[in-house]
């Protein structure tokens, strides 16, 4: 092996080894000028000039991918003929390193595992790229223990190029879907290579053994042993998913990966682990290792990792809104579910409202002052941006024409009250303005992955929701279209509407995301007990 210590690749500067392996090698770099960390991966072998383009074909590709579960790749080339990779720095190793082979996984570790990895998957899929090489040598743990896929597309540049050990080709062989064995691969193949993840994470072990020729044989013809024989704990509905997951033909698979992870989660969704799950699974950690040689401390330093884990998905599990869980555009039963108990709990406060307003009263101003308009933002930073645009919108739309309805008949012969009414029946921008303001809101949702059990993650919370009132304030008051009160100033419906509500939001947002944090906190440990 070439010494590369100290050298210098690029803008970078080689620190030490991270991992070795037959096709590359990883060094822990430092870049000269900025002083920052990253991971540089140098793969062994001097390209052809037909293999070079496709190298640089293929990194340009995989360095566009921007996703936070996704290694982000921040430079490539080619030094002294030799192709490299500069990507992320993950300090804290891959999931193989932290999970030695025999190791079993909670449930519902496994499923929070899954829907990281399938929510980068589905990422890179609707940009027309497959990974090709699930397994867990290739899932990092970033920081705060967060999933990062990485060698994505690397599989296409090593097939025809590199020379892999025979060790590295069974490992990958042992996830690859039957059509990715018979050079076929297809978005489905990641689907079924993260299928033979979780069910080695259950039950300790993958789901074919043997030679090259054998394992292969078996992707192709043989049906995976029955997971529940292994793992009697796992409910028969999750196991059905993951068998669904490995059928030998794609279009028996789920549609897309973010299907299955949805399944998966939907199987396990209603199981609470009782203490003698929890003793059998995490605990002693002799238990969790089937095979091979693991120090004390190494056993319950996994062991300490896999209780972590399983109360965070457990978590995750019960708000099933983060971007992890879902896709931030994803709709679902429960986005339905919220999508109308919104509507009703922002049209009963916003009925409410307006028939404040509406009393003959001198112009009320605690039209402006009522906690409105939280309800929408909360229920789109939690539940997602479809989540809050219905509640924001449709709960603000049947409000105003309730009210409308209530108040007719009795002040039909009142001209203020019939002023007011007309006032009510509101231009297309300042409808679009409601609509816009929990939809925004919902964006959080791209930053915070649903998890607001952090001053940072309310921070992030509260500084998108208020941006989310100024812009629908822009929208509905600004020299493009009529002013709604031809007698007010910007100025004033700014210090009256928009700040107002702002305070508001900033006031009563973080503590409804507290309560609800500690409420499903309490849940689960009612749940547990």
């Amino acid at each position: 092996m070439t010494d590369r210590m100290m050298e210098q690749i690029g803008n970078y500067r080689i620190i030490r080894l991270l991992d070795r392996g037959g096709f590359a090698h990883v060094y822990l770099g430092e870049h000269i000028y900025l002083g920052t960390q990253v991971a540089i991966k140098i793969l062994n072998t001097r390209l052809t000039v037909d293999d070079r383009n496709g190298f640089l074909t293929e990194a340009r590709t995989i360095a566009h991918l921007m996703h936070s579960h996704i290694v982000r790749v921040l430079d490539f080339g080619i030094h002294n003929g030799v192709p490299f990779l500069v990507m992320d720095y993950a300090p804290n190793g891959s999931l193989r390193q932290h999970y030695p082979k025999g190791t079993r996984l909670p449930l519902y570790t496994a499923v929070s595992y899954v829907k990281q990895i399938a929510s980068a998957l589905e990422y890179a899929h609707n940009h027309k790229l497959i990974h090709r090489d699930i397994k867990p040598e290739n899932i990092l743990l970033g920081h705060d223990d967060q999933l990062l896929l990485s060698d994505f597309g690397i599989a296409v540049v090593v097939r025809n190029t590199l020379s892999q050990s025979m060790q590295e080709v069974v490992g990958t062989l042992a996830y690859m879907a039957p059509e990715q064995v018979e050079g076929k691969p297809r978005p489905e193949s990641d689907q079924y290579a993260l299928a033979i993840l979780v069910y080695e994470w259950l039950s300790g072990e993958r789901p074919f053994h043997g030679s090259l020729t054998e394992i292969a044989t078996q992707q192709l013809l043989a049906n995976p042993p029955s997971l529940r024989e292994k793992a009697p704990d796992i409910p028969p509905a999750v196991e059905q998913v993951i068998m669904r997951a490995l059928a030998k033909d794609p279009k028996q698979r789920y549609s897309t990966i973010g299907d299955f992870a949805h399944a998966l989660e939907q199987a396990s969704h209603h199981i609470q682990p009782t203490v003698e799950a929890l003793s059998r699974i995490a605990g002693p950690p002799a238990l969790l290792v089937s095979s091979g040689n693991l120090t004390t401390g190494e056993m319950n330093s996994a062991t300490a990792r896999e209780e972590r884990f399983k109360v965070q998905s457990h978590g995750q599990s019960r708000g099933r809104s983060s971007g992890e869980d879902k896709p931030v555009w994803h709709i679902g039963k429960r986005q339905l579910l919220f999508m109308i108990t919104g509507v009703l709990v922002y049209t009963v406060l916003s009925n409410v409202v307006l028939l404040i307003h509406l009393q003959p009263t001198g112009g009320n101003e605690v039209l402006w002052l009522l906690p409105a308009l939280v309800i929408p933002i909360f229920f789109g930073v939690v539940y997602g941006p479809w989540v809050g645009l219905l509640t924001g919108g449709l709960g603000y739309f049947l409000g105003n024409y309730t009210s409308i309805v209530i108040n007719w008949h009795p002040n039909a012969q009142s001209t203020i009250s019939f002023l007011t009414l007309a006032s009510l029946s509101l231009p297309w921008y300042f409808c679009l303005a409601f609509f816009s303001i929990g939809c925004v809101a919902g964006l959080a949702l791209l930053f915070t992955k649903g998890r607001y059990n952090s001053i940072r993650a309310l921070a992030t919370a509260e500084i998108v929701s208020a941006f989310s009132i100024l812009l629908a304030f822009i929208g509905a008051f600004n020299p493009f279209w009529p002013h709604l009160y031809a007698y007010e100033t910007v100025w004033l419906d700014f210090t009256h509407i928009a700040l107002p509500n702002i305070v508001l939001v900033l006031i009563l947002l973080p503590i409804m995301l507290m309560i609800r944090h500690f409420t499903n906190r309490g849940r689960l440990s009612s749940d547990i007990i």
